[in-house]
């Protein structure tokens, strides 16, 4: 499975951490239980956002697109170091490429979806949490979300550089913390516009 970071920082809560310490999740459940109050195993991650321009973005994305997400399931990887979330996406507009749709599009095996770094499993009865240290979770909703594919699975896609907003009326909320940096050129600009802009350098 492809990285989506750079730089993983591995962290168990209240918890003394040897440097031979496995970085199995599955493990550190597993040793996690036998500490007073099964403290949480949280694993974290840091990573450049890069301050890219509206025109950046859009080049770089295979995919543009006005959606809806739904999160479906978060699971530990193949790895055993990292918990990623799945969310279904919903298009409502898409800006630049194509997007196979399940129903309509003719071999789309599965509806689209969004692989993200972080969320929260259970292994053994103890919480395995995953965050991200340079964005805030995604939630159900509303997103203008730049992507690419993720892996070789079909209709499943990444972020470019963090690129998800969340849409409400003509507002476009970054979901990064550097946002005003990253994305300095357009996150003050109205929805339409952007929209307007993104078709126009994707002909």
């Amino acid at each position: 499975m492809q990285r989506l970071i750079a730089v993983v920082v591995v962290a168990v809560l209240f918890m003394s951490v040897p440097s031979a310490q496995s970085r199995k999740l599955t493990e550190r459940a597993r040793q996690a239980r036998t500490k007073p109050g099964t403290p949480p195993v949280v694993v974290g991650v840091f990573g450049d956002i890069a301050p890219w321009t509206l025109e950046q973005l859009t080049e770089h994305s295979d995919v543009v697109i006005d959606a809806t997400l739904t999160q479906s399931e978060s699971y530990i990887d193949s790895t055993d170091e990292a918990v990623f979330t799945d969310f279904t996406i919903v298009s409502h507009r898409v800006l630049k490429g194509t997007v196979p749709e399940r129903g309509r599009t003719p071999g789309a095996p599965v509806s689209p979806r969004l692989t993200m770094y972080g969320g929260e499993v259970m292994i053994d009865g103890v919480a395995v949490r995953a965050v991200s240290h340079n964005q805030r979770a995604l939630r159900s909703g509303r997103y203008l979300l730049f992507l690419k594919p993720f892996g070789s699975e079909p209709a499943r896609y990444q972020l470019v550089n963090g690129a998800a907003f969340e849409l409400r009326g003509d507002v476009l909320t970054p979901t990064v913390y550097n946002a005003g940096k990253a994305y300095a050129d357009f996150t003050t600009m109205p929805y339409a516009s952007v929209a307007a802009r993104i078709t126009a350098l994707a002909r």
